[in-house]
């Protein structure tokens, strides 16, 4: 079961509430704190993203292809491909 995690406020009334679970363990598998119900299903999808950016960072790649920072944002961010991510990667096209 999901919980509010945060809410986003303005002028006193509430605009919007994010929802979530949070299992926090320590380094032997004990679970230490929790919100939400700690044993919720869920996949791990584009949350993983940032991490599959990191070999090609921690590789070199990045150094030796000159990848931009926004380039970067690209490889780790969960986009449709609208006009603004495609101009990032295009350019290599001309």
């Amino acid at each position: 079961m999901a919980t509010v995690l945060a809410e986003v406020r303005r002028g006193g009334q509430v605009e919007s509430q994010h929802y979530g679970a949070i299992a926090v363990s320590d380094v032997a598998g004990n679970l230490v704190a929790t919100a939400g119900g700690p044993t919720l299903m869920t996949y791990l999808r584009s949350s993983a993203k940032p991490f599959q950016v990191l070999p090609i960072i921690t590789s070199g790649a990045a150094d030796t292809f000159a990848f931009s920072d926004a380039e970067l944002a690209g490889v780790a961010a969960s986009h449709n491909g609208e006009p603004v991510h495609q101009q990032v990667i295009t350019h290599y096209q001309q």
